[in-house]
């Protein structure tokens, strides 16, 4: 983490210092009670006095010291270097937040509201009255190899930067994040490759912040730099890059902190800062238009009269198979296109107190699970023998269906509610089974198959075009592979390699986003 008193420029042509971590989630700033110092006000008479007292407590109790004074109209970078001076904590470690209510109604924890650290407090509308908490950054959680060396200071040599071996001699295998940005902002051609990767994954190894606070040094050339205007028009197209690709959670806040920095770029830079205001504003309009409902996945089954409920009340028998199919993947594709880069991070699907970075992804999973789910139960359900053969039928041809619309991730869910063991124990169903459907499935289950790490449908995926909805469980086993394969850091270095092969696979999720699904067959009995 970069230190709260530094004084290097962010945003441009300033002197504030950088400002501070966000915390992952409201929730893990309580998981660990001794890594947070409260700062509970004092009887004051007026909320808008300029400094007020504060006792400090922690999980323990009040700690050992005089009240502290805070003063309102000092930065925060200056707040939280006098506190952590005072209670001799490490200030590289520790943060400044203001503390709002949670939602009564649910029953929610306190959250910590982040502050920005070139600021005053008072400016942020934090008054008298407000609690405050210096919160430690989980390490795991935090910025990494974030240097509080200027960008402009660091000598570059191999205790700074590594590139790979023999083939991969040009590629960035492991470096602090002053070379990162430095070879983003290189007045030289920078490979597209290293932009879009660096832009994909940084979340994974630092904050935002750390990229623009990097970036405002970096403009902010030394006098008599050689090429110090291309290298300022260099970092507008980082930014301009940005702001398009951005696919963070957060993008919305981003690009109020991008806004921030380019309201601080020089007058004579001005026609370069128009251009990228006009690139928020386009950006703000996406997010403005975009719908924010998730429709979930078991409903879909029961649409257009597909009877997959296990209460029996409608027919599936008597829907047309493509109908089913396609309703099933549009819902399924509005989730998948709401899925961000940053979902795939740290294995985040599998681990639940980062559920909270992955709603999607994990919406995506829940739809899989839930549609496997209703395809056995209406099998099972029925008592018949001679339905449940044709239910199976039925869904055979569904599963087809998906698969002519490229469909593979519910075509998979399909496979999984066929061929498990609820149903794979009804022998007398199976035998009733028609050869042809029986044929169809075994086709499918080939294409699928995590033979030789799923080969037949990895082959099979590098011909088609989109629209099409990959099988995710491919690709998060490939990004369990990497991530517990590879470490975070390279010998003090943010280990850049690994980042790579997580872009590499993040492309190929990605990579059939923004066609949508139609149906001519479906259109033409309209």
């Amino acid at each position: 983490q970069l230190p709260p008193g530094s004084a290097t420029p962010s945003p441009p042509n300033q002197q504030p210092s950088p400002p501070a971590q966000s915390p992952s989630s409201p929730t893990a700033l309580y998981d660990s009670p001794a890594s947070r110092k409260i700062l509970e006000p004092v009887m004051s008479s007026s909320s808008k006095e300029a400094h007020q007292e504060y006792r400090i407590t922690d999980y323990s109790g009040i700690i050992s010291v005089d009240n502290i004074s805070v003063y309102f109209t000092q930065t925060v970078a200056q707040v939280q270097a006098d506190l952590c001076d005072q209670l001799k904590l490490n200030s590289k470690q520790y943060w400044l937040y203001r503390e709002a209510d949670g939602d009564k109604e649910k029953n929610t924890q306190p959250i910590a509201i982040p502050l920005t650290t070139w600021k005053s407090l008072r400016n942020q509308g934090v008054a008298a009255t407000c609690k405050l908490l210096l919160l430690m950054n989980d390490p795991k959680e935090g910025s990494r190899n974030s240097s509080d060396v200027n960008i402009w200071e660091e000598v570059t040599n191999e205790k700074t930067l590594r590139y790979g071996k023999g083939a991969d001699a040009n590629e960035v295998h492991a470096a602090t994040l002053n070379q990162l940005v430095r070879i983003l902002s290189s007045e030289k051609d920078v490979e597209i490759s290293f932009r879009r990767t660096f832009l994909m994954t940084y979340p994974s190894f630092c904050d935002h912040r750390d990229i623009l606070h990097k970036l405002a040094e970096r403009y902010n050339a030394p006098p008599g730099t050689e090429k110090a205007d291309v290298i300022k028009q260099k970092i507008t197209i980082v930014l301009k890059t940005w702001i398009a690709s951005e696919d963070t959670l957060e993008k919305d806040i981003i690009l109020n902190e991008i806004q921030n920095f380019v309201d601080g770029m020089t007058s004579g830079q001005r026609e370069l800062a128009n251009m990228l205001e006009k690139e928020i504003q386009k950006e703000r309009e996406k997010i403005r238009n975009r719908t924010d409902n998730v429709t979930l996945a078991a409903a879909a089954l029961t649409r257009s009269g597909t009877a997959v409920s296990p209460n029996g009340s409608l027919n599936i028998l008597t829907v047309d198979e493509g109908v089913v199919a396609l309703q099933l993947t549009l819902q399924e594709y509005e989730i998948y296109q709401k899925v961000k880069s940053t979902e795939f991070f740290n294995q985040a699907w599998a681990k639940a107190k980062l559920h909270h970075r992955c709603p999607n992804l994990l919406a995506m999973v829940k739809n899989f699970n839930d549609v496997s789910r209703a395809v056995t139960t209406s099998v099972v359900a029925e008592k018949s023998v001679k339905k449940r053969a044709k239910i199976i039928e039925k869904h055979i041809a569904i599963a087809t269906k998906l698969r002519e619309l490229n469909s593979f991730n519910l075509l998979q869910a399909f496979i999984c509610g066929l061929s498990g063991f609820a149903v794979n124990r009804l022998k007398y169903t199976r035998e009733r089974v028609s050869r042809s459907h029986q044929q169809a499935l075994l086709e499918l289950e080939a294409l699928l198959s995590m033979e030789n790490s799923y080969k037949v449908y990895r082959a099979t995926l590098k011909s088609v075009a989109p629209p099409c909805i990959p099988y995710l469980g491919v690709y998060l086993s490939d990004l369990t592979f990497i991530d517990e394969g590879n470490p975070d850091e390279y010998e003090g270095l943010i280990n850049f390699s690994k980042r790579t092969q997580y872009s590499r696979v993040i492309d190929e999720i990605n990579r059939f986003r923004g066609s949508a699904f139609t149906s001519p067959d479906h259109d033409s009995k309209k």
